[in-house]
Order: C-alpha cells, then sequence, then structure tokens
C-alpha cells in the first residue's frame, strides 16, 4: 500500500491530498491478456473490455487465437462474469460503454468470420457487439471494406444509437471515400447496430482516430494524429500531430485543429469539459511549437481548448525516458486525473517499482500538478484507462506481468490489471480537518460544525460534479437536504476566498 502526501495551494488555501491502493486485483490466463477499457456500472460495479490469448484460468474458453474478453465485476473487484467473442483470427475490443438498456456496447476489430462474427469485408473491419446485462450477445455488425478497419472508441449518442471513431485504409464497401493512406472514419449506428450514415476524414498521409465524444451541442469532438497537411487536414508541424475534429449531429466538418511540435505528437483521448472546451491526452516527442518543453523520449503532453478549438494551456510532464498517456478524466473538482505508463525515474516521476509502470497524475483545472503515483511491480504495468468513480475515487485498467510490488499474482503471461484508488475529493488541511459535518450520514440537516470563520456560501455537488443546492445565507451553519434522493454528495464551503471540501452521505 502506498501513501502519497503533496500539497496543493487553490486561492490561498494549503492542502493535502492523499492517495491509496484499496484493492487490486488481476485476472487473465496463462496466456497474454490486455486490457483496454474500463467504465463504472449503474450497480456500482465495474465493465471491463480487451483482448485474450488464454483459455484456462479466469477465461472459460477462446475461439482462436485472440478472443475479446469482457469481465463483470463487483464493487469489490471480485469477478460476476466473464465472456469471450471472436472467431477463429483476430478479434480485439477497444472500448466499452454501458448502455441506457443495463447491457453494454463493446468496439475494436475482427478479422474472423465464423464463430460469433457474421461476416468479413477483407483485413481487420470495425467490430460491433451487444450484449445485456448478463454479458449475452443481443447482435453483432462488422464494418469496413477490403483493407483495414480498426474501432478505438464508442459511445452512446443521445438517440440511443451509437458514435464510433477508429481508422479506414479502405474505399469500398461501407466506406465511401478515402484519402489516402488511413482516414479517421467515424460510423453512426442506429440502436439495432444499423449503418445511418459514415464518414472519413484526413489527407494523403496517415490520420488515426483514437477518442471520440458526442458534445453538448449534439454534434462530436473527435481527437487523433495525423502526419497529413492536406485535404481535411489544414496544416502540420513535422510527422504526427494531434489532430482534433468538430463535428456536427449529421458528421459534416464544423472545424479542425492539428497541435504539437516538430516531432512526433499522438493524442490519445479527448473530453469535452464542464467550461464547454475540451482537455486531451497523449504523448509528445517534441520541444517546440505548441510545445512548451520536453523530458525525454516521449512525454505525456495535455492539452486544454477551447469551445472553438483554440489552445488554452498545455503541459508536459515526465522523465528521461517513455511517459506515454493514455486517458484522462475532469475531476469534480474542476481538474483532471491522467493514466499511462512510465519507464522514467527522475523528472516529474518520484519512484519506479520496475520495467514500466502504471503513472497517476492529478492536475488542476490549470494544469498545475497536485499529486503524481505510480504503482507496480518488477515487470511492466500499462494504464489504458482511469475513471473517478461516484464517490470521488479512482479506479484505473490496464495490463501487467508482475506478481509483485503493488500486483497481488500473475496467471500468465499478461493479466488485466485493475487497482481502486481511495482519494480524498476535498482540502484537508489544518483548518479543514477540524471541520466536521453533523449528522454525518444524514436524512434531514447538517451542521458544520469546529469553523470560527463566518460561511458566505454553501452548495451541494452531486457525484458527476453537479450543483444540486445553493446557499448564500446559512443561518447557525445548518442547511436542510432533506429534499435531496439519498446519495453520497460533496459539500463546497466558502469562508471569503477561501474554499473547503466535505463530503455528507444523505440516507
Amino acid at each position: 500500500m502506498k501513501i502519497l502526501f503533496t500539497t496543493l495551494l487553490i486561492v490561498i488555501t494549503t492542502s493535502l491530498y492523499s492517495q491509496n491502493i484499496e484493492w487490486e486485483t488481476n485476472l487473465g490466463g496463462s496466456g497474454t491478456d490486455s486490457a483496454t477499457s474500463i467504465q463504472q456500472t449503474a450497480d456500482n460495479g465495474y465493465i471491463i473490455a480487451g483482448y485474450s490469448w488464454s483459455n484456462d484460468g479466469d477465461i472459460s474458453e477462446n475461439n482462436g487465437d485472440d478472443d475479446i474478453w469482457i469481465v463483470k465485476l463487483d464493487g469489490t473487484g471480485s469477478l460476476v462474469w466473464e465472456t469471450n467473442l471472436g472467431g477463429s483470427s483476430w478479434d480485439e475490443a477497444y472500448s466499452i460503454q454501458q448502455t441506457i438498456d443495463g447491457g453494454f456496447v463493446v468496439a475494436g476489430f475482427s478479422w474472423s468470420n465464423n464463430g460469433d462474427v457474421s461476416e468479413n469485408n477483407g483485413g481487420y473491419d470495425f467490430w460491433i457487439v451487444k450484449l445485456d446485462d448478463l454479458g449475452s450477445l443481443v447482435w453483432e455488425t462488422n464494418l469496413g471494406g477490403s483493407s483495414w478497419e480498426v474501432a478505438s472508441s464508442i459511445q452512446q449518442t443521445i438517440d440511443e444509437g451509437y458514435i464510433i471513431a477508429g481508422y479506414t485504409t479502405s474505399n469500398d464497401g461501407d466506406v465511401s471515400e478515402n484519402n489516402g493512406a488511413d482516414d479517421f472514419w467515424i460510423v453512426k449506428l442506429d440502436v439495432n447496430g444499423s449503418l445511418v450514415w459514415e464518414k472519413s476524414l484526413g489527407g494523403s498521409g496517415f490520420d488515426n482516430a483514437t477518442s471520440i465524444q458526442q458534445t453538448a451541442d449534439g454534434g462530436y469532438i473527435v481527437a487523433g494524429a495525423s502526419n497529413s497537411s492536406n485535404g481535411d487536414v489544414g496544416g502540420n508541424y513535422g510527422n504526427y500531430d494531434y489532430w482534433i475534429v468538430k463535428l456536427d449531429i449529421n458528421g459534416t466538418l464544423v472545424w479542425e485543429n492539428n497541435f504539437g511540435g516538430s516531432n512526433e505528437d499522438w493524442a490519445n483521448y479527448i473530453q469535452q469539459t464542464t467550461d464547454g472546451g475540451y482537455i486531451m491526452v497523449g504523448w509528445s516527442k517534441s520541444s517546440d511549437f505548441d510545445v512548451s518543453g520536453n523530458n525525454g523520449r516521449r512525454d505525456y503532453w495535455v492539452v486544454k481548448l477551447d469551445s472553438n478549438g483554440v489552445l488554452v494551456w498545455e503541459k508536459n510532464l515526465g522523465g528521461s525516458y517513455d511517459d506515454i498517456a493514455s486517458s484522462i478524466q475532469q475531476t469534480f473538482d474542476g481538474g483532471y486525473i491522467i493514466a499511462g505508463f512510465t519507464s522514467s525515474t527522475d523528472g516529474d516521476i518520484n519512484e519506479n517499482n520496475g520495467g514500466d509502470d502504471y503513472w497517476i497524475v492529478k492536475l488542476s483545472a490549470t494544469g498545475s500538478l497536485i499529486f503524481e503515483t505510480n504503482l507496480g511491480g518488477s515487470g511492466n504495468e500499462s494504464a489504458r484507462s482511469i475513471k473517478q468513480t461516484n464517490n470521488g475515487e479512482y479506479i484505473v485498467l490496464g495490463s501487467s506481468n508482475s506478481n509483485n510490488g503493488d500486483v497481488g499474482g500473475n496467471n500468465g503471461v499478461k493479466d488485466y490489471w485493475v487497482v481502486k484508488l481511495e482519494g480524498t475529493l476535498g482540502i484537508e488541511d489544518n483548518i479543514a480537518s477540524k471541520i466536521s459535518l453533523s449528522p454525518n450520514p444524514t436524512t434531514n440537516t447538517i451542521t458544520i460544525a469546529n469553523l470560527s470563520q463566518e460561511i458566505t456560501k454553501i452548495e451541494l455537488l452531486d457525484m458527476q460534479g453537479r450543483i444540486v443546492l445553493s446557499k448564500n445565507e446559512v443561518i447557525n451553519n445548518t442547511i436542510n437536504i432533506s429534499h435531496l434522493q439519498s446519495a453520497n454528495y460533496l459539500v463546497k464551503i466558502y469562508v471569503g476566498r477561501t474554499i473547503f471540501y466535505k463530503k455528507v452521505i444523505k440516507k
């Protein structure tokens, strides 16, 4: 177990954050099992996607080569169910999401045309799989042309259909055109998996989409990498750049922008932020143009954009070796949590367990480093996905071949490795640590005690960071929350220009 302390200046308050491993579990068989995507589910468990070459251990069967392997865990990390999907060739999953009906949708690729895979157009196809809440196959569809298509990201849309991003090298079959080499390929499906529209975007070079999200206006934001400087791509600084594309709800290009330097820069994930802008992360080897510096080899590179795709700030993080970020999420406090891996032992990295470690980084809303911690053993660990959980903690997913250090075991070549981190949501300094809420849990009212200063405002936030209650006048430091539904809330306490946070449980 690790405990990490760091100081954070928020407004005028010196604060303390802590981070512990609550639990960790490895899953797999004697072969190679690579995890790619995790999401907390409605029952407070977790759904995981990836791919497996094993047919023993935690894996009930294998159809041939690697299969998509889906795992459902409960809230304590115990295995609820698992299922593998595929045919006799290669089938891999890169993205999973729980759907509004309680089931799951999975995106990746397939080279099979048997088993669970109904057909193949040639090479790899996008393979989209819909499961029910117990992991049984509801429907599946493959999309592509005679060449190669790989789906990297999927999300259910507001119309209950699906939006998918990846890349294509085809210009036939389901693919209407190709600009040259690889193109971003964006596909819209209806709720039953039927094709609604598709669009390829790019230039004469290589353009690879890695992440897509529906935006508040109903359109879509797409991130990836491009080394083109023509066609749909407005420019290039050299080698690969982050390439960001904004589409309207029908897939029409609204704007596009590239970011990077003269070396390689590759975006892995993008999310719309609460201010209507965007946060994205990946890695950079550059130290010029948009990239302010480089610590050595590849660094985490975090880029904040406004709603029009204009650069607001950027930050690179890392050491003298490779540091590759895969996932970012805005947190309830307005900052950002990032996961990936590092092989460095210097720079922004305080320690290394051996080989590659998970590297978890917390940034403030303006990109200042709040804390960092690495997790792993003497082998290699690579984190692919991180999410803040409903109670404000963090779940991290990736792969490991260690069986020591932070890693409790290993089934074979490489396992899925899931880590649940505890972490205080709020500010815990000398003043804040004395503040108490009573009663807690509560059914009706909460009173803030042990605070001598006058409270100027109180807000209650739900676990999605939304304000559910705001009071500018607080009588006797007491507020009534009897009308709110039973859940965990974050109490945001304003004392002049200083802000304190506390958690409360509403029964």
